[in-house]
């Protein structure tokens, strides 16, 4: 979760530096204790099933991967050419108002 909107709740509400710093503290304490205990608890099951998949599908997710990767820079290649194709160069000398007849 982003932490900006934290920050700015607690200087708008006028929260103290040290409550803050406290509950900022013990927050994020408590969410890498939770994260690291989870990964002690489950890391060796994870990667045993992680290394079952990659050994079957390894070769079709890099494929689909870069074929996705390619074609989006070939798209946004193909964009940036159209669009610089259909813009045209003014030169300080033109108006940007077109003249009107008297």
């Amino acid at each position: 979760m982003p932490l900006s909107p934290f920050v700015l709740a607690a200087g708008a509400l006028k929260m103290s530096r040290l409550r803050f710093l406290t509950t900022f503290t013990l927050s994020r304490l408590l969410r890498h204790a939770t994260a690291a205990a989870l990964g002690v608890y489950f890391g060796p099951h994870v990667l045993r099933l992680w290394n079952r998949f990659t050994l079957k599908w390894e070769v079709p997710i890099l494929i689909a991967i870069w074929s996705i990767i390619l074609i989006s820079v070939g798209l946004g290649f193909w964009k940036l050419y159209r669009t610089s194709r259909t813009l045209t160069v003014r030169h300080p000398s033109q108006s940007a108002v077109a003249p009107t007849e008297a």
